[in-house]
């Protein structure tokens, strides 16, 4: 059992533990001394999966519950939020609850919200089950839920108590899933150095061909502790976590265009390009990396109905993005391996040309 601490200038000290959530998710609990009554938020496909080994395990906690969730964008909402917090009260669970989110990115943020407002704030972990989730969405402490067509607009700070990640669970993923999570694997790999983004490279490729291809933990652990570094150095997102958002200013923008038909991570790896290249259209001091992740995206496919470019439409939302300040699009812009520009303001010219280049990299 690998465990990785690390602590917030909050002092809040939260542990990511590496091990078999079958074997060993009890037993973590039970040396943590949690006392609360558990209250587990599953997502649907992974129950249907694990339904037996889960139920195992959700029996050997007295008095607990379960609620399914089907995990789409379009369950990220309110009503959602909703939904769980009467299934809580019918359930007469109290302050006293601990609520467990097993599953992906949606699960995670929509359960994380639901325990930073339920009695005032519960406390609550974080099992993620997708390679996303795992080394991106599970840390940071960012829940929400999406609100009218405007990605995560409503949310809170709430950090989970931990998070008990099991690669074992990327198994049961179909490859569509595994490619989304690559998505914000090459975000860390163009925040990092240009070694650890050909790392990530040459096993997505081969992942490409051959499904049963195992990620090398090295590489997960890697994006988690770069996580990890910014955050417990900017948990609110003021400073240095800013360079998080490469690539998904573009990226939201492109998922709600598309009524969420392609993935968060696919969306993230075509905002990659888009910001990679508005950044050599503004002739930013750096390397040419749009022509590095164009050889990425054209292996992926991204569906056949990819729509026609409704440029007004796409400004409409990228000016909806909380990140902006001012009525201004703010940017996040790579101009080398480990080196970015925060809060960049372009032409609509330029920012315009990025896209419809983008949209040319996956026309069919």
């Amino acid at each position: 059992m690998k465990n990785i601490k690390y602590s917030l200038k909050s002092e809040k000290q939260i542990d990511i533990v590496f091990s078999s959530f079958f074997e060993n998710f009890f037993d973590y609990t039970k040396s943590r001394k949690i006392t609360e009554r558990f209250y587990f938020i599953i997502d649907k496909n992974v129950f249907k999966f694990y339904q037996n080994e889960l139920l195992d395990v959700i029996q050997k906690f007295p008095n607990s519950s379960k609620y399914i969730l089907k995990s789409k964008e379009s369950n990220k909402t309110i009503d959602s939020a909703q939904d769980i917090l009467q299934d809580l009260i019918k359930n007469s669970y109290g302050r006293d609850t601990f609520l467990v989110a097993i599953g992906g990115g949606i699960v995670g943020d929509l359960s994380g919200f639901v325990a930073s407002i339920y009695a005032r704030g519960i406390k609550f972990a974080h099992v993620p089950t997708t390679l996303l989730a795992i080394v991106d969405s599970s840390i940071g402490g960012k829940t929400g839920i999406n609100f009218g067509e405007t990605k995560n607009l409503v949310g809170t700070f709430y950090h989970p108590e931990f998070i008990f990640t099991d690669t074992y669970f990327l198994n049961s993923l179909a490859k569509e899933e595994i490619i989304s999570g690559f998505g914000e694997l090459f975000k860390y790999g163009i925040l990092n150095e240009k070694s650890y983004f050909n790392k990530i490279k040459t096993i997505f490729n081969k992942i490409l061909i051959d499904n049963s291809v195992e990620i090398p933990q090295k590489i997960i652990q890697k994006a988690v502790e770069m996580k990890i570094n910014i955050v417990k150095n900017d948990e609110k997102e003021s400073g240095m976590r800013q360079i998080l958002n490469l690539g998904h200013t573009f990226a939201h923008a492109y998922e709600i265009i598309t009524n969420h038909k392609i993935t968060h991570g696919k969306a993230v790896l075509l905002g990659l390009f888009s910001a990679s290249r508005l950044s050599e259209i503004e002739n930013l001091p750096g390397i040419n990396l749009s022509s590095q992740i164009a050889k990425i995206i054209q292996k992926v496919d991204f569906g056949a109905d990819f729509p026609k470019i409704e440029m007004d439409e796409i400004f409409t939302i990228l000016l909806r993005d909380k990140k902006n300040r001012g009525g201004k699009i703010k940017f996040v812009l790579p101009i080398n391996f480990g080196e970015l520009v925060v809060g960049f303001e372009s032409e609509q010219a330029n920012v315009e040309l990025a896209i419809i280049e983008t949209f040319n990299l996956v026309k069919k």
